[in-house]
């Protein structure tokens, strides 16, 4: 608009025929201001009908300005004014494993592939535990006020985890989705909302867990080494960091977007991530959600080829034996988070068998 006003020689303010658009203008540019000096959490927005007769004030298209079909301005236009359930269905908490492993399973021989597998899969199973250990507790009263709130025990949390081994982009990354209930049965027999605050507080130790149990899983099955951990995740000895960034495909379109917009930040890189991120492949038509992801047919060969193509050998650094002598003991192993948390390792096998049905074993 800027731009628009400078041409024709006139302040914006001129271009704009009403009280309500002049306003408008004016919160929107102090939102794009505070958006500059905070470009952590940037916040600025302006509402699709208030945007669309801005443009179109300043002679300007708003299909033009903002075309993305799923978040631009038509999908926005078609949405405003309605309601919006701000009732929360679920949490997706997601496990994935650091692009060395992913690629030990994506180009390693299928008895590897398998061992892969199964050690994500139990470390899957005891992060999933340590938040029903932590989180499956039902509330009893008021909320808030000088009286807390009284806890009481449940049949344990409701949901289901989907096994995906490849990211959108085609690069190996083996990772399950736990898509938990927000519902609770309280030993008293009624249902009720999941605390998701606590789910979200306890995510995090979580994640770490799953990645501490895995490494033990994985030394022990098929004797890998590591390298440092860092921020709880660490990769597998042996494998180039060269090759990883040949699959990672995703992290270097994100990478690229938020330096083109300039924004740094967790927020940020969550922006960037549905910016560039690629529609799914349609299912077929009658196709029911699988609770682990079919693998399509020369996907492992394809992942190969473009190794080769990089200049690795596939067959190479992810052998089993890929760091021969530098195999250091785990920080902890499965069965030693379960004999410290010997209750909750009991309710791992119904919740990985009942409540999260399809989900690792």
């Amino acid at each position: 608009m800027t731009a628009a006003a400078a041409a024709r020689g006139v302040p914006v303010v001129e271009l704009l025929g009403t009280d309500q658009l002049r306003t408008a203008y004016a919160a929107a540019t102090r939102a794009v201001d505070g958006a500059r000096r905070a470009p952590r959490t940037p916040r600025a927005r302006v509402r699709a009908d208030l945007g669309g007769q801005l443009a179109e004030a300043a002679g300007l298209d708003p299909t033009v300005l903002w075309p993305d079909p799923r978040t631009g301005y038509s999908a926005a236009l078609a949405r405003a004014g309605g309601r919006v359930d701000v009732r929360r269905a679920g949490v997706d908490v997601t496990f994935s494993a650091p692009k060395s492993v992913s690629l030990l399973y994506g180009l390693g021989d299928p008895g590897t592939a398998t061992a892969v597998r199964a050690g994500h899969g139990v470390a899957v199973a005891e992060a999933v535990s340590y938040l029903e250990r932590c989180c499956a507790t039902a509330v009893r009263g008021h909320h808030g006020g000088r009286t807390p709130a009284r806890r009481i025990g449940t049949d344990g949390l409701v949901g289901v985890a989907f096994e995906h081994r490849a990211s959108r982009a085609d690069d190996p990354q083996l990772h399950t989705h736990v898509l938990l209930v927000n519902l609770l049965r309280g030993s008293d027999r009624r249902w009720s909302a999941l605390d998701t605050r606590e789910v979200y507080r306890q995510a995090l130790t979580a994640g770490y867990l799953y990645q501490v149990v895995l490494r033990g899983e994985l030394t022990a099955r098929l004797g890998v080494g590591w390298g440092p951990v860092t921020r709880g995740v660490a990769e597998i000895d042996g494998i180039p960091a060269g090759l990883r960034r040949v699959f990672s495909r995703r992290r270097q379109a994100i990478e690229t977007e938020l330096a083109q917009t300039g924004r740094i930040g967790p927020r940020a890189a969550q922006a960037a991530t549905l910016a560039t991120r690629p529609a799914k492949p349609a299912a077929p038509a009658g196709c029911a959600a699988e609770p682990v992801e079919p693998e399509p047919p020369g996907q492992r060969d394809r992942w190969a080829e473009r190794a080769r193509q990089a200049g690795y050998d596939p067959a190479g650094p992810v052998r089993s034996d890929a760091a021969p002598g530098r195999v250091r003991p785990p920080p902890a192993a499965a069965g030693g988070v379960r004999r410290r948390f010997p209750r909750h390792a009991g309710r791992r096998r119904r919740a990985a068998g009942a409540g999260y049905r399809g989900g690792p074993r």
